[in-house]
């Protein structure tokens, strides 16, 4: 009888040590608008792994200033969403953030978009969703008259022509849409760097830089071939650029990853694509996208729970999870593959350019607001014919020294 209990006494004991270690996480979210996204992934993960457990935590006002304090009262969460590009290179630099350079997602972020989560060459995000900007485009006009998407300046400028044969301006003008300028003017900059972004950055505090990269003159030289084929008057009392575009009266559009969302939510009918201006002749275009929110993990958590987190990190990667992210909150990663659904291009031809390595980072974010706020302001002035681009690019230089005493490693 003993050694029955004994026996059942060592059964009793095996089987508690190889039982896993219940894990609890929490998930600082400052997106409550993908809170549902985000528990379905969590709730997929908890199927293969029992023993975590992931509360998503929604801070809907102040999420940065509230994480600032966390950190400063060692309450911060396990695993946090976080803006890229100075969040993250603040946080990583402090010593709170885990390396996440040896994960199995690391190796399928392209080159051109890691600067937003690197640091001291370290990766410290996993890229939960990217913004875009670019020429969006009405897919019906362009397969109504034989139009497809521009390799080079050459191709844009015929594309243009022959919109405005048929009647229908390529373009509003861009004095309506003064709101944008700024970021297309950081768009065609980044477009023409010869040098890495922070080659620039340090020759520009440094004092030696300059707005006149190599061949930014391509870029204007864009902008002012396509002012040639604009058929809408510039008065600001004429319809919008956005009622234009959906009514079918311009056939493409600068904008954002929003608007395209815009679009779709209020006209669902429109078909749309999306690719970049070309700034020279070669077929060399690369679209303006970016890392917009990362999630990342609290090195201040313990060995147990930053496994966890990493595994679960891990899994957002798989298809199965950035379908949901795709359906639900219509994010595209570098881990996105191609949609099979009856949308349009724009998301599929986005993941092209991101899975082709053929992007360009959002340097502007390694600017100071003064700049990039006053940099609208001048490209307004140059395309109402007020500025040329020697002095447009003479006033953001002037203004960088005035302004902008950024330090980056």
């Amino acid at each position: 009888m003993k050694k029955f209990l004994i026996g059942i006494s060592i059964i009793v004991l095996l089987s508690g040590c190889f039982k896993k270690k219940d894990i609890n996480l929490k998930l600082y979210n400052i997106r409550p608008d993908i809170t549902s996204s985000l528990e379905k992934t969590v709730n997929l993960f908890n199927e293969k792994n029992k023993n975590i457990t992931i509360t998503i935590n929604d801070i809907r006002n102040d999420a940065m200033n509230i994480l600032d304090a966390n950190f400063r009262s060692n309450e911060a969460a396990d695993i946090l969403m976080i803006p890229s590009y100075t969040y993250l290179h603040k946080y990583a630099e402090n010593g709170v953030l885990e390396d996440l350079s040896k994960t199995s997602f690391a190796k399928k972020i392209p080159q051109s978009i890691q600067s937003g989560i690197i640091s001291n060459n370290k990766i410290y995000g996993f890229p939960l969703n990217m913004s875009v900007f670019g020429i969006i485009y009405n897919e019906a006009i362009f397969e109504q008259h034989k139009i497809t998407p521009p390799q080079n300046r050459k191709d844009l400028m015929t594309l243009c022509d022959t919109l405005k044969n048929n009647s229908i301006s390529p373009f509003d003008s861009f004095a309506k849409q003064k709101s944008i300028l700024n970021v297309l003017f950081a768009m065609g900059h980044s477009s023409t760097m010869d040098i890495n972004q922070f080659e620039w950055l340090e020759a520009m505090n440094a004092g030696n830089g300059s707005f006149k990269t190599g061949r930014i003159d391509g870029f204007f030289d864009s902008i002012d071939g396509i002012q040639k084929f604009l058929t809408i008057d510039n008065s600001e009392t004429n319809k919008t650029a956005y009622t234009n575009f959906i009514e079918g009266n311009t056939a493409m559009i600068f904008e954002n990853g929003r608007f395209y969302n815009q679009i779709k939510k209020r006209h669902p009918s429109i078909r749309m694509g999306i690719f970049p201006l070309p700034v020279s002749e070669d077929n060399d275009s690369k679209l303006f996208t970016d890392i917009e929110a990362v999630l990342s993990i609290n090195s201040k958590k313990g060995v147990d729970k930053i496994k966890a987190a990493k595994k679960y990190i891990e899994f957002l990667a798989t298809k199965q999870c950035q379908d949901i992210l795709y359906e639900e909150a219509r994010f595209v990663t570098p881990f996105y593959t191609e949609s099979n659904s009856n949308s349009d291009n724009f998301h599929n031809q986005i993941a092209q350019y991101l899975q082709a390595d053929k992007t360009v980072p959002y340097s502007y974010k390694l600017w100071s607001p003064s700049v990039f706020e006053n940099s609208r302001d001048s490209m307004y002035h140059y395309v109402t014919g007020e500025k040329d681009m020697a002095g447009l690019l003479q006033n953001l230089d002037e203004i960088w020294k005035k302004f902008n005493q950024i330090e980056f490693k």
